[in-house]
């Protein structure tokens, strides 16, 4: 499965949130993602505050963004997307190819540096670029990893003038990522036949 590319979508909720004077959202502190079995918690950045759902569908445009949350007057964001997986390594690998294109449609020159990282026993890769230039340009720090059943995508997206102030915030939220499984079993049935026994 492919992904388009988020940074767009990224850059219109905030420019939504902003100009819609949503500043006001609560802000976001333990974030619980729930997908099938998958659980996903994580604290966002401090100061970041939670898009509601209406506003984060419309500028997402169809992608699977499952979370977002944005700094008023900072510009920094986090969302969070899911993408069905067969866990397979084509898979992540198509996942991951697609996730460039889109990117690259918007910005033909943007370069990615991917490397991967362990947090919390888990390997994420990370792919980091920046798109735009001048004051318009905007810092991508991509985290992404094929979990039980799913493609986690967390993207960290803030100003290219302000990332720097912002990274250690963005860092640290990162590191508080867990991904769990709930594993549902049947409850036992007490009035259900008992197979006979053998002498």
């Amino acid at each position: 499965m492919t992904s388009k590319c988020l940074s767009k979508p990224a850059a219109a909720v905030a420019a939504l949130l902003l100009l819609c004077g949503l500043a006001r959202a609560q802000e976001a502190r333990d974030v619980e993602i729930t997908e099938g079995a998958l659980n996903i918690s994580f604290t966002p950045p401090p100061g970041c505050n939670t898009l509601p759902e209406k506003t984060l569908a419309e500028a997402s445009g169809g992608r699977p963004v499952k979370y977002g949350c944005v700094t008023p007057g900072g510009g920094t964001s986090v969302f969070v997307l899911l993408s069905e997986s067969d866990g397979g390594r084509r898979a992540f690998s198509d996942f991951e190819r697609g996730f460039k294109e889109g990117v690259k449609q918007d910005d033909p020159a943007v370069r990615f540096k991917r490397g991967v990282l362990s947090l919390n026993g888990a390997k994420w890769v990370t792919l980091r670029y920046t798109q735009g230039k001048g004051g318009e340009a905007v810092a991508n720090s991509v985290y992404m990893i094929d979990w039980a059943g799913y493609i986690v995508v967390f993207d960290f997206v803030a100003p290219a003038s302000k990332y720097e102030s912002s990274r250690a915030a963005l860092e640290e939220s990162m590191k508080s990522v867990g991904l769990s499984i709930s594993v549902i079993a049947p409850a036992p049935q007490p009035d259900a036949p008992q197979g006979k026994k053998k002498n």
